[in-house]
């Protein structure tokens, strides 16, 4: 569903770990134009609002992470004053559908790099061992990354054997 939300009852998501760039050019587009597409934020059971950390009555920010920045940063320097933004609500039961669903609309809104890919894997592999599956875990996650089963091997062996640099 979507509506308005109270902007300061969206709560960041901790788990984003994509780059949030060109902040201050969004938060001018937004000025000029508006708020060209809605923000993806997640109304959420107990055992998800104790994860993340979140009160009763607040959303957890799932997709618009760049353009809630802007929105803050317009509001403080005083560009606009946006108290409510237009959101897709989602309802959450699990983390796991949570951390899925911030991986997936980032990996369809951006071009991702080397690392932002193994982030992503990371996330849901760790998901993937508290679900039972009839086939592969490593075909699961490559469906989910947009990536061959063979790519998330690499994934998997760079992960049990780079040093903690890389």
């Amino acid at each position: 569903r979507y509506e308005y939300v109270d902007f300061d009852k969206i709560v960041f998501n901790h788990k984003n770990h994509y780059p949030l760039s060109e902040i201050e050019e969004l938060m001018f587009d937004i000025a000029e134009r508006g708020l060209s597409q809605a923000l993806v934020v997640g109304e959420c059971n107990e055992e998800v609002r104790e994860f993340y950390g979140l009160e009763e009555g607040e959303y957890l920010l799932i997709s618009g992470h760049r353009r809630t920045n802007a929105i803050s940063l317009g509001n403080q320097r005083g560009v606009f004053d946006m108290k409510e933004v237009m959101c897709k609500i989602k309802h959450y039961d699990t983390v796991g559908q949570a951390v899925i669903d911030l991986n997936f609309d980032n990996l369809l809104n951006r071009q991702l790099t080397d690392g932002d890919y193994m982030k992503a894997y990371e996330d849901l592999s760790e998901f993937a061992e508290t679900q039972e599956f009839t086939g592969r875990k490593r075909d699961w996650i490559a469906k989910k990354l947009q990536v061959s089963p063979a790519q998330v091997g690499k994934m998997e062996n760079i992960n049990r054997h780079a040093v903690d640099e890389v």
